[in-house]
């Protein structure tokens, strides 16, 4: 992100994430129908006793991670500070130091922030509707559009 912007957004945004029923729809969806899949792709059985479990397992660790947010790993909380810098809060308790990544996805229904976490970590953060109070979508939405334009970039 430009550094430039940085006076503009002098008011750091305070992003509050929230359970999201709606991520878990996704998830409950999505695996789902890889196990329906596996019956119909005429795997064999041995194959599909050994595959799920494992997708219940990712199942599993996805809900507690992205829908209910109650992994020690989830993000909890989000600053984002004057021009590119951030600070995640994570639900341990623990905090760190990110940098905004140059692209993001932007869509009413949909917002996916890149972020660059200290020590050269990525970490992609996904926010549906229901997990952010909606003025603070509707502000993140426009600043992300408005920082991206103003650089020349594309929401992805």
């Amino acid at each position: 992100m430009s550094r430039s912007l940085s006076k503009k957004y002098a008011t750091p945004l305070l992003l509050e994430i929230r359970p999201s029923r709606m991520m878990t729809v996704w998830l409950v969806l999505t695996h789902g129908l890889a196990l329906l899949m596996l019956p119909v792709t005429g795997a064999p059985v041995l194959l599909s006793v050994t595959v799920t479990p494992v997708i219940l397992f990712c199942l599993h660790r996805a809900f507690r991670l992205h829908a209910r947010r109650s992994h020690p790993a989830a993000c909890r909380r989000l600053v984002w500070k004057a021009g590119d810098e951030c600070l995640i809060t994570w639900r341990s308790g623990q905090q760190q130091v990110a940098k905004l990544q140059q692209r993001a996805f932007v869509m009413p229904w949909l917002v996916v922030l890149q972020l660059k976490i200290s020590g050269g970590k990525s970490y992609a953060l996904a926010l549906l509707p229901d997990m952010l109070d909606p003025e603070v979508l509707r502000r993140l939405r426009v600043r992300l559009m408005l920082d991206l334009q103003h650089c020349g970039r594309q929401a992805a």
